[in-house]
């Protein structure tokens, strides 16, 4: 019952007492609390039970009767057990409520301090949803902000999280965090566990958003340099810190690798398309092989070369020599280009045009360049609201009026702005869309350099992989131009826009000062946030990263093994022979990690040896000749899968499965325990001329488990490609 107002509970009461069918206890408390109730003097409030003093406190408190609801208060801080936490919900109502923000910040500081349970059941919703930063600006920010978290994770409500993030933002502003090793040993007990909780919980990328850090892994090495301190400072925790500093420098070698492909915005699934050109392009660049281009004849007329030299700019080459007559030779291979860098455009599921659509177009460049203006409340939100966030003492109706049509012309104007970007210029350029500013280009300097190369293509497959580098190439002066076009055009015209607004805003006087304060800083945010998206477009800063090695690859695969299966134990040993240097791209190290992701989850799954401790050994050569990578890997198996293996044939069964020499491609979709199927079809590139058996593996000496596979790798940009 003790959920009850005041209003229903005291008269429910009396007419249990005035039936008698309450004790004579219960008639006591009953006549106690109506008398506290209708301000008469009461008996001994000590008298009540702590539950029914906690009761009276919260309904004193609430109808303003503060002096009272603090005497309750002081009789439940006497009392044991959890009736004290009561005492603390009744104060800090009573100080909310009186404005001594200060005073219940502090309590429920000192209260969530020793038991963080408590900031579920204390009062900081109702201390902070309906009030502003201003109201906190002066308060200390680690208390602000620490609660403030708290609270915003139980509530969701973005105005609390705001006034987390401009507490952090006073925070770092101020330089508190570089003074803390010298003042450490001055600062009492609580104060560091104030401090030590805020740093270790609050200082995190979702709060660090209005500091002035001009991109994502600056906010990262932010986080990094923090636990470094908090390791001087927090000598009990060192463990949690150093393995959050570790999973933190292992998160750049994801974010650059498996992570950076999910990322990365401007992005071709080569591979698809690959397996798309084996299907419908392959028997076309074997009659090529056939003609007579393999007897060495000249891919393009030396005439036309030499007028296109002379006159460059006259006419797309590849659009004019497509109408040259050709040889056969010559038709079928501008044909293959023209065809295959369409798919590599415009495939649905996996070409560029997906990606822009997938990436960029839908919502995430929109959300990326407006997201500071979106956390601090001035996008997304009618100018009626902004005005009450922000200028609450703004009184003349004229003036509000004027305001509220600027806010909401701000607000047009800027996803306007986006609009066009996004509707018309990250577009393919093509009929549909004449404006598309991303195209590859086809003059003489693109073209003539790529059919020198596919003449020497020997393979399928490195005709398509030299053709997809062409590609690229041609793609970059079209997207350098978009790049600049937003970090200048789109950049200048959102400033202009916040410029607008901040004229309109002074003519609020002194009213509007934090406005214009908080525009001017979100307005640098935003230009901050258009250069991380111009960036996207710069292939240089996209495939720069995109080199990595074997180590990365075998620790990648082992971190997914046990971010998936957390209880795998084993201790991956790696032997590269004769320390071979192997710079792999992205889709080379996704590859790569794909086998070894395989061959460690059989392990798991299926050596029969669970969480036990044991060692998985992966030895690597590459042969350069023929650009194949060969990988062993062995493992241990318990003696009862050993047995199983070999006395009920599996072993035999699995290996007339998926060693066979043309492994059929249907069991990929068929075949779901193992993987087998994967690593089979990973090896299917391979010469099995040079390596008659690219896949194997059985049980080697006595209890190990034995894999061998060899990946054929493509050399392109200084590293080497691979495809599944």
């Amino acid at each position: 019952m003790l959920w009850m107002r005041a209003e229903t509970l005291v008269p429910l009461l009396k007419k249990l007492a005035a039936n008698q069918l309450l004790s004579a206890t219960d008639v006591v408390i009953t006549n106690t609390i109506s008398a506290v109730i209708a301000n008469q003097n009461p008996d001994d409030l000590s008298l009540l039970p702590p539950l029914f003093q906690a009761w009276l406190g919260r309904e004193l408190a609430i109808a303003g009767r503060f002096s009272e609801a603090k005497r309750v208060a002081t009789l439940l801080q006497a009392s044991n057990g959890d009736t004290r936490r009561h005492a603390i919900k009744i104060l800090m109502r009573v100080a909310t409520d009186e404005t001594e923000f200060e005073v219940a910040l502090a309590l429920a500081a000192n209260a969530i301090i020793d038991n963080e349970k408590l900031a579920v059941v204390l009062p900081l919703e109702y201390l902070l949803k309906t009030r502003k930063w201003k109201d906190f600006a002066e308060i200390d920010p680690i208390k602000v902000g620490w609660l403030s978290h708290y609270a915003f994770l139980f509530t969701g409500d973005h105005k609390i999280g705001f006034i987390c993030r401009m507490a952090c933002r006073k925070f770092y502003g101020n330089g508190q965090k570089a003074k803390l090793v010298d003042i450490w040993n001055e600062l009492t007990e609580a104060r560091k566990r104030e401090i030590t909780a805020f740093l270790r919980d609050v200082w995190i990328d979702d709060n660090l958003t209005m500091l002035d850090l001009d991109s994502t892994q600056a906010v990262r090495n932010e986080r990094l340099l923090t636990l470094q301190l908090l390791l001087q400072l927090d000598e009990g925790s060192e463990q949690a810190y150093a393995d959050e500093i570790k999973n933190l420098t292992f998160q750049e070698t994801l974010w650059k690798g498996l992570q950076h492909i999910n990322e990365l915005r401007i992005f071709v699934n080569e591979s698809a398309i690959l397996r798309w050109a084996e299907k419908e392009l392959a028997q076309d660049f074997e009659r090529l092989e056939r003609s007579e281009l393999s007897q060495g004849a000249p891919i393009v007329a030396d005439s036309l070369l030499r007028g296109y030299l002379l006159e460059p700019g006259a006419e797309d080459f590849l659009k004019a020599l497509s109408r040259e007559p050709l040889s056969e030779a010559n038709a079928l291979l501008v044909g293959l280009v023209e065809r295959l860098m369409q798919r590599f455009l415009t495939d649905p599921t996996a070409g560029l045009n997906c990606y822009l659509s997938s990436r960029i177009r839908h919502g995430s460049l929109k959300g990326t360049i407006l997201s500071p203006l979106e956390q601090g409340g001035l996008i997304g939100h009618s100018g009626t609201q902004v005005i009450s966030n922000y200028l609450p003492a703004l009184e003349l109706p004229a003036l509000r009026s004027e305001i509220e049509l600027a806010i909401n012309r701000f607000n047009q104007r800027v996803n306007a702005t986006l609009d066009e970007l996004i509707t018309h210029r990250i577009q393919i350029r093509n009929a549909e869309h004449p404006q598309g500013a991303i195209y590859v280009s086809t003059d003489i300097k693109f073209v003539a350099p790529l059919l020198a190369e596919l003449a020497k293509a020997a393979t399928f497959q490195q005709f398509v992989t030299t053709c997809f580098q062409f590609y690229w190439f041609g793609l970059r002066e079209s997207l350098l131009h978009l790049s600049r076009d937003i970090r200048e055009e789109v950049k200048n015209s959102l400033q202009m826009e916040v410029d607008l607004l901040i004229m309109a805003v002074n003519a609020c006087g002194e009213a509007g000062v934090s406005l214009v304060s908080t525009l001017r800083t979100l307005a640098t945010a935003t230009k901050s946030q258009c250069d991380i998206a111009a960036d996207w477009f710069l292939l240089e800063k996209n495939y720069d990263q995109q080199t990595y090695n074997l180590h990365e690859a075998i620790e990648i695969a082992v971190t997914a093994t046990r971010n998936v299966y957390r209880r795998f134990s084993a201790f991956v040993n790696f032997t590269n022979e004769l320390e071979i240097v192997l710079p792999l791209t992205a889709y080379g190290l996704s590859v790569i990690v794909d086998c070894l992701y395989i061959v460690l989850e059989n392990a798991w799954k299926h050596s029969g040896l669970g969480a036990t401790n044991y060692e998985v050994k992966i030895s690597a050569s590459f042969d350069e000749k023929n650009n194949v990578l060969l990988l062993n890997i062995s493992s241990p198996l318990s003696i009862d899968v050993r047995e199983q293996l070999r006395d009920h044939r599996k072993l035999e069964t699995l290996r007339d499965r998926f060693l066979q020499k043309k492994f059929p491609i249907e069991l990929l979709t068929t075949e779901g325990g193992s993987g087998m199927a994967k690593l089979a079809s990973m090896t299917r590139l391979v010469d099995t001329s040079a390596y008659p058996t690219p896949f194997d593996f059985g049980i080697e000496s006595e209890n190990q488990w034995g894999v061998k596979i060899c990946i054929q790798l493509y050399p392109r940009g200084g590293a080497y490609d691979a495809y599944e």
